[in-house]
């Protein structure tokens, strides 16, 4: 996987968690996966997915691309639709897997495709399981999906993205679980990490480090510590939840620490994705605005 992530986008919390709401609208972006790549998923596994907090609102985007086909078995099949299926989290802190619903932790996912799927042949028969995630796609194409809720667990939980494909070849369509023999594989390569809700966040000194802002919500102001190794210049940007830059800085940060000040009225209520820069590294957080 590539590790250089062009767009996470997340939303509010105005979300919410329901099965019963209809598709999402999300952002199904993936220029994070070269044009020779068929599949991918963004953000990749080696830039990961946003951490959160116990009891604080929490939104992740992810964005798909779906591949036409796949070479199984020494043949070329057609990729006609994927359909995510499940999206698990182990709770298990040993070494024994327990893969249980993300909705443990107060979290649930909805895309931006459909419930209806194809049939599968010969015998018209049924996929074999019902949708009510809007998450399923025609292939080829990209597709999107918003993990969001208010986290009630805190933990490193492992995350495994499970999905199904019709595929096909000579007219001759089916649905089976899309792992190994096609090109949309069960995915376990995400770790989800959310904090306690009284963690504290040291960070070194001798490095280019940020720490999460506080307070997280906020609607007067909030800070964010950095430090930095040496005296030098440093880019500050904040993205809305489109990616379009709201607000940037440049400040000269003295070696060791430093800290920025925001003030809630240069923002509208929402979530956001702030990153410094110093040239070299770029780190990225998530804050809130109420």
């Amino acid at each position: 996987m590539i590790k250089k992530l062009l767009s996470v986008v997340l939303f509010t919390s105005s979300i919410g968690v329901s099965a019963s709401f209809a598709q999402v609208t999300c952002d199904d972006n993936t220029n994070c996966v070269p044009n020779n790549v068929d599949f991918g998923i963004c953000p990749d596994s080696a830039t990961g997915i946003a951490a959160g907090d116990v009891g604080v609102a929490y939104s992740q985007n992810m964005s798909i691309k779906i591949p036409a086909s796949q070479v199984s078995g020494g043949q070329t099949v057609t990729v006609s639709e994927l359909a995510l299926t499940e999206v698990l989290i182990d709770t298990d802190t040993s070494s024994v897997e327990n893969y249980v619903s993300i909705t443990t932790i107060g979290l649930d996912y909805m895309g931006n495709g459909s419930n209806t799927l194809t049939p599968g042949q010969p015998g018209n028969t049924s996929p074999g399981f019902t949708m009510t995630k809007y998450c399923a796609w025609p292939a080829p194409g990209n597709a999107c999906v918003i993990v969001s809720g208010t986290p009630t667990m805190a933990g490193t939980f492992p995350v495994k993205i499970k999905s199904r494909a019709r595929v096909g070849s000579f007219g001759a369509f089916f649905w089976t679980p899309a792992s190994g023999s096609t090109s949309v594989p069960e995915n376990n390569d995400y770790k989800l990490v959310i904090n306690g809700p009284s963690s504290i966040e040291f960070i070194d000194m001798t490095k280019f480090a940020v720490s999460q802002n506080t307070p997280n919500p906020f609607n007067e102001k909030t800070e964010i510590n950095f430090t930095s190794p040496v005296v030098t210049d440093v880019d500050f940007k904040v993205y809305n939840v489109v990616g379009a830059v709201v607000y940037s800085e440049k400040v000269k940060a003295d070696k060791g620490s430093n800290v920025i000040t925001l003030k809630a009225n240069s923002f509208a209520p929402g979530a956001y994705m702030y990153s410094l820069t110093n040239g070299a590294q770029t780190i990225t957080k998530r804050m809130i605005v109420y």
